[in-house]
């Protein structure tokens, strides 16, 4: 399989390409028996080559995931900007002892919690900073109040780099500056729509910038 940076390609390899309304190309040097196997996710033999990996790039395709024994070819794929991800299955199939779920880091899963709660506040923005009509289970203070707790969980029950620790610290102040703002809304006082956007913005800028150092690249920090 490969995946790009919304696509994958599967059989002996999976990827992911940016490029999901393209057509599907007749003949792709380098790569065999590929197809669409759905939106954002390629299928088809492993890259042969530079012309393989060149191949898959022309695609959008930012992760190449093999599940053959061929060992992968990680620093020809590097030098394309992509990264592997390695599960040999054998043909007899999937072993019985092969594990169903990962083992997940706390930061990783903080991180999961933050990014739906960060959803839910996007969407009380959209609302004008009240319960969106159809989702009425959405209250803008109380999530930026989780957001806020959420960052310093995540500050305090990880080894993550120093840097990466001071940003989410960064992120927990402006979450809980929202969070004050949208209760005094929330209670009849004056607040400003400008305050709100204000505060909101600089929550956006912490994830923006977390993301492009810590998420967006491969990185052990997250593990």
């Amino acid at each position: 399989m490969w995946y790009s940076s919304g696509m994958a390609l599967a059989a002996c390899v999976l990827v992911w390409s940016v490029a999901q309304t393209d057509p599907v190309p007749d003949k792709v040097a380098g790569i065999h028996n590929l197809h669409l196997a759905m939106p954002g996710l390629w299928s088809g033999s492993g890259p042969e080559g530079d012309a393989g990996f060149a191949s898959l790039k022309k695609l959008g395709v930012k992760t190449v995931i093999s599940v053959d024994g061929a060992k992968p070819d990680i620093e020809r794929a590097r030098r394309y900007g992509m990264r592997y991800v390695h599960l040999p299955i054998g043909y007899a199939g999937v072993p019985a002892d092969f594990p169903e779920t990962a083992k997940i880091s706390s930061l990783a899963r903080e991180m999961v919690e933050i990014d739906e709660h960060w959803e839910n506040l996007k969407l009380a923005n959209k609302a004008a900073w009240k319960t969106p009509v159809d989702h009425p289970d959405i209250d803008p203070p109380h999530e930026a109040s989780i957001l806020s707790q959420r960052y310093q969980a995540a500050q305090k029950g990880s080894s993550a780099a120093k840097e990466l620790q001071q940003w989410l610290g960064d992120a927990r102040r402006h979450a809980s500056d929202l969070e004050i703002l949208l209760r005094k809304r929330k209670n009849t006082e004056a607040v400003g729509l400008e305050l709100l956007e204000q505060a909101f913005g600089r929550m956006a800028m912490d994830c923006t910038r977390c993301h492009a150092k810590f998420r967006d690249t491969p990185s052990k920090h997250l593990r």
